[in-house]
């Protein structure tokens, strides 16, 4: 929960209280955002009697169709390590990733109960078979299983994907008890480019500055906004946009580094600040990935459906969970690298997630052929150990100083005499 006390959504004004940074208020963010319990849905839903909550599961859910049925769209991606996995582990096999086992417990531990329908995206086999452990164990829960297009390309995916959406829009206002129409569609991908809008400005400046504003600092931010208003979120955004001139240098980067592959499970932040405290530049992430899915704008006229199916299959991000050339995402990765000033690439799998293992391979044989530095690193989101990750880090550091003195004089000098 977002406490009141930190006022980060005032619309004008002094964005944090007195006294209170950018620094410190994420410091404060950050130990109320990852409440498994939801408490700013009961809050909404408190302030809106009759509203309802829909909970969409990673990567990527037509969020904009939610909001315009008047309905709050909340992002569930497990637990975040803030609960036990007692019960879960009784219904899916130990080899299901973190994210899967502990978004069924949320739900049998009752910490879903605020919410009225979720929504699961087809991704991988792990959304498919959750979605129907859901269903069995909670008969009366809404749950709708997305099936979204793998070939872009194909002459009839246009038209299969409208229909999809089409159905969903169906199931929503079913739920919501009202009209979705175009106009509130059309107003919700407003919001949405706006938040779009501001997340990319930030990110440019996490570029630029990474010494002032971290990829956690980042990461946290984004964080905020699953389970609040688009419009809270966007103010809170705002505001941070108009702090960053008063931020504190936090580190000083030794390395500029593109993290890859946490596009569905959670890293956790200590994770993050594990990695940028050995001297780590995070420049560059996939995390979060839905909101930020789209390259550019919803268009905000003519038929919302129609702009929503053509935006999936030609203005949305290069991604793992939609079937591309072999190549194609690392062949993104690289232009990154390139375009943020990177000097390597973290590939970082959440355990026993195969998508994120099968783009590994390729992006290991990538940074080997250009002689890019990598760390391939594996994580959960229970993890709470991290010190394997900074031995990586600190022996990825060190190899590339030994290598910079090499190349002086007194480095060849020094190999001489050995």
């Amino acid at each position: 929960m977002i406490p009141a006390g930190l006022t980060p959504f005032a619309p004008s004004g002094n964005p944090f209280p007195p006294r209170m940074t950018l620094n410190s208020f994420i410091e404060e963010l950050r130990e109320t955002i990852f409440d498994p319990s939801l408490p700013e849905v009961s809050k909404w839903k408190s302030e809106h009697p009759n509203g309802k909550a829909i909970g969409s599961f990673p990567v990527y859910t037509p969020v904009e169709m939610i909001d315009a049925a008047g309905m709050l769209p909340v992002h569930v991606a497990g637990a975040g390590g803030r609960i036990r996995l007692d019960e879960a582990d009784g219904c899916l096999q130990s080899f299901v990733c973190s994210v899967g086992r502990s978004t069924l417990e949320l739900k049998l531990d009752g910490f879903l109960d605020e919410l009225d329908g979720m929504i699961f995206p087809s991704i991988c086999e792990i959304s498919r078979g959750l979605s129907g452990v859901m269903e069995r164990r909670d008969p009366q829960g809404r749950i709708f299983y997305l099936y979204l297009p793998q070939n872009l390309s194909s002459a009839g995916t246009k038209d299969y994907l409208i229909g999809e959406l089409r159905r969903l829009k169906g199931w929503l206002e079913e739920i919501s008890e009202s009209e979705i129409t175009d106009k509130a569609m059309l107003n919700s991908f407003e919001r949405y480019n706006r938040r779009r809008e501001l997340l990319d400005q930030l990110d440019r400046f996490r570029v630029d500055h990474p010494e002032l504003f971290t990829a956690s600092d980042f990461y946290v931010l984004r964080l905020a906004g699953m389970s609040v208003p688009v419009e809270e979120h966007n103010r809170l955004l705002e505001n941070t946009l108009s702090s960053l001139t008063e931020t504190v240098e936090r580190h000083k980067p030794r390395l500029r580094m593109v993290l890859t592959g946490a596009f569905c499970e959670r890293p956790p932040v200590e994770m993050m600040e594990a990695i940028e405290d050995e001297g780590i530049a995070i420049v560059a992430d996939d995390m979060l990935l839905g909101q930020r899915w789209w390259t550019k704008p919803l268009p905000t006229e003519g038929d919302p459906i129609e702009n929503l199916a053509e935006h999936y299959m030609n203005h949305s991000v290069v991604n793992s969970v939609v079937f591309r050339q072999w190549g194609e995402p690392c062949d993104v990765i690289l232009k990154d690298v390139e375009d943020r000033r990177a000097n390597g690439i973290i590939i970082a799998s959440s355990k026993f997630c195969h998508t994120a293992m099968h783009d590994s391979t390729c992006l290991v044989k990538v940074c080997e052929t250009h002689g890019l530095p990598y760390i391939k690193l594996e994580y959960e989101e229970i993890q709470s150990v991290f010190e394997s990750i900074r031995v990586q880090v600190e022996a990825l550091l060190e190899a590339r100083e030994r290598l910079a003195i090499a190349g002086t004089e007194e480095g060849k000098e020094a190999d001489r005499e050995e």
